[in-house]
């Protein structure tokens, strides 16, 4: 009896030990095409209010017959978008950290500063070096220029940008999708002027549907839980025996 209950402890003991193997969720990869894409349709709109603009009703899809765990909808890139004689166009900004959002110090040549910060829902923070593009033949960050020929880089019409690795960009989670489902959810964008006027502008913005993926490193650790697991079921067996 005493044996049968060592061997059981010990199981339970082993089994909550190698927990600590299970691989973390450390990095994360493109998923826009084929798992999931994310768009606009007849049912987004627009509205303004005081100095937040909100996309309402955009959505994310599972485009696969599989459930996916886990869903993010990062955003890099912003721009607001100004009107002028020669038609609309988008304003360079530069993403800050301590900001949490994209930052010029002229906006519009208007001698003014603008910050630009994404609201509603409240983004988690997602480094922009644990993003990468595994679509091609080696993993690219994100942060690739369009001119180096990465296919993680979007080709908009937008000013060019490039991410530091240690961007700490806006993601929303959107939790797990079951095979084929679809998601609505809402984007804000809050504008803060160092002059103090009010209004927010119609912004562009590129983002991807992302998915935490781990590391290559952490499935060693992974195996080695279950051998731990493996071990102590033997184990447990043979106390059982005696």
């Amino acid at each position: 009896m005493n044996m049968t209950l060592a061997g059981k402890v010990s199981f339970l003991f082993l089994a909550a030990a190698s927990a600590a193997f299970a691989p973390p969720a450390a990095a994360f990869t493109f998923q826009d095409d084929p798992s999931s894409t994310w768009n606009g349709d007849n049912s987004t709109t627009r509205t303004f209010a005081g100095n937040t603009v909100t996309y309402h009703d955009l959505f994310v899809r599972n485009e696969t017959s599989n459930s996916l765990p886990a869903l993010n909808f990062a955003i890099p890139f912003a721009w607001p978008v100004v009107s002028g004689a020669a038609g609309e166009s988008q304003v360079p900004m530069q993403w800050r950290n301590d900001l949490h959002g994209w930052f010029t110090d002229n906006f519009n040549n208007t001698g003014t500063s603008l910050t630009v910060t994404p609201a509603n829902p409240n983004p988690l923070s997602i480094v922009m070096g644990q993003i990468a593009d595994l679509t091609g033949s080696a993993q690219l960050p994100l942060t690739e220029p369009c001119t180096s020929g990465s296919p993680s880089c979007t080709q908009a019409t937008y000013p060019p940008e490039t991410r530091a690795l240690g961007d700490q960009i806006p993601a929303i989670s959107l939790g797990a999708f079951a095979p084929h489902e679809t998601k609505r959810f809402d984007l804000s964008f809050n504008y803060s002027y160092g002059d103090q006027r009010g209004g927010a502008l119609p912004t562009a913005f590129i983002a991807n549907t992302i998915s935490p993926v781990p590391e290559p490193e952490t499935y060693a650790l992974f195996l080695a839980g279950l051998a731990v697991l493996s071990w102590a079921a033997r184990k447990r067996q043979a106390i059982f025996v005696r």
